[in-house]
């Protein structure tokens, strides 16, 4: 029998990200862990890989426990920060980046073997019309400043948060553009695809041309939930999310 390698897809979802960490909890106590081979996500997802590279689930946990609303959102000083200029959110990164910077070590994390990818939206400007395409960023072996930089941008809701420079090109949250990266794990070694999704725009049709089994770790809960509470980062919510994730796991 050959061996299982598996190419884990964790999409975007906001504030639901916990329940990423509990379905890894899930695929933990059946042996399965090891047998991931590569790891693509967007926005939240790219901080459940981080997570995941601590080999630390306690430690997972109570980051997850510990990143609120007032953290993930922080509020612009000064009139002239909030005006709705174009590129620009309404919401400051700096309370988030300080928590990051305090709970997250992303060179060691990704001083990794497994081939990491963070998908991100590019910014196209012609004249007054934006577009957007899909990029994805080889996470492996970049500066703490670097990786935090790709968080940032794939994390970037448009007017909610500004835009993010990285390389001379802006970049904003994968929404915009390919929420579920696998297309950068076909190219590795892999033989099972493991998609954790956390939102209602997930569709099994877009894997219809992929040769390799697909495994749907969709959960009917968060489908029919509202949109709103992506942006919900509530402690309370975690335990909810995370049990939910390790059952359907």
């Amino acid at each position: 029998m050959n061996e299982l390698k598996i190419g884990l897809v964790l999409p975007g979802g906001g504030a639901r990200g916990a329940y990423q960490l509990g379905v890894m909890l899930a695929l933990k106590k059946y042996g399965l862990l090891k047998h991931i081979k590569a790891i693509s996500g967007g926005s939240i997802g790219v901080f459940t890989m981080m997570c995941f590279l601590m080999r630390d689930f306690y430690k997972a946990y109570n980051t997850f426990k510990e990143m609120n609303s007032q953290r993930v959102l922080g509020y612009k000083k000064g009139f002239i920060n909030k005006l709705p200029i174009k590129g620009n959110g309404f919401f400051s990164r700096g309370p988030l980046i300080s928590f990051i910077n305090q709970h997250f070590d992303l060179a060691k994390y990704v001083d990794t073997k497994i081939p990491l990818y963070a998908s991100v939206a590019k910014v196209n400007k012609t004249g007054l019309k934006t577009t957007y395409s899909p990029a994805y960023f080889r996470l492996n072996n970049l500066s703490h400043e670097r990786v935090l930089s790709i968080l940032l941008a794939t994390s970037a809701i448009p007017r909610v948060f500004d835009e993010v420079l990285i390389g001379g090109n802006k970049y904003v949250d994968c929404l915009k553009a390919d929420n579920e990266p696998f297309l950068p794990l076909t190219s590795h070694d892999i033989n099972a695809l493991f998609v954790i999704p956390l939102t209602s725009s997930h569709n099994l049709k877009k894997y219809s041309k992929v040769n390799i089994p697909v495994v749907d770790f969709e959960c009917s809960e968060l489908r029919e939930s509202p949109i709103i509470n992506m942006i919900d980062f509530e402690t309370e919510k975690v335990d909810l999310y995370l049990n939910c994730g390790y059952f359907n796991g």
